[in-house]
């Protein structure tokens, strides 16, 4: 009940960041273990999507996206299998990718990401079969394999000055392979 979401503000990127303080706590907004936050412009609307096993919520905020708009409520999203949210529209729909499983027990991390997709920035999201997030159903995107173990917690997906889109996540070397010297992995005894 003690976590919650800040904000700071920088004219740069990579520039000086100032604290600008707390924007909720748990206590204050009702929603148990409120972190992973995530900002999403829909059309003329501004909404703060967060959450970690209690639920995914969302809640409105201003016009300049500095604070909850006044008489916003927490609207829950999705059910209490996801943490770490990335909303992303594509088309007509809006996806909804979040991780499941645990994300910090080494080669035993089942994290992996998953994902439903929406017509409104605010759900209903549904797997492929068009059964609700709400009820913990989903795709699964990445799971471990191909070297790497906890597969989750994306923090963006960016497209390339070649147009090839990528997803940011973290993961572990997986069993059998190792980190080489120039940060690549390798099988282990492989020359």
């Amino acid at each position: 009940w003690e976590a919650g979401v800040g904000r700071a503000v920088s004219t740069e990127l990579d520039g000086e960041w100032k604290d600008c303080g707390k924007l909720f706590i748990s206590t204050e907004i009702g929603v148990q273990n409120s972190i992973d936050p995530v900002f999403v412009c829909a059309e003329d609307h501004k909404y703060l999507f967060w959450g970690s096993f209690r639920g995914i919520y969302a809640i409105e905020l201003t016009d300049d996206g500095t604070s909850v708009r006044q008489g916003a409520e927490p609207v829950q999203i999705a059910g209490t299998a996801y943490e770490g949210t990335y909303i992303l529209r594509h088309g007509k729909y809006w996806y909804m990718f979040a991780s499941t499983g645990t994300c910090c027990e080494g080669l035993n991390s089942t994290y992996q990401t998953v994902v439903g997709r929406a017509e409104n920035v605010l759900g209903p999201y549904v797997d492929k079969n068009g059964l609700p997030m709400m009820d913990n159903h989903h795709e699964v995107v990445i799971s471990g394999g191909y070297g790497f173990r906890g597969t989750g917690h994306n923090s963006g997906i960016v497209t390339d000055d070649r147009g090839d889109t990528w997803m940011l996540y973290h993961s572990y070397p997986g069993e059998g392979y190792e980190d080489t010297a120039d940060g690549e992995q390798r099988r282990k005894n492989e020359t």
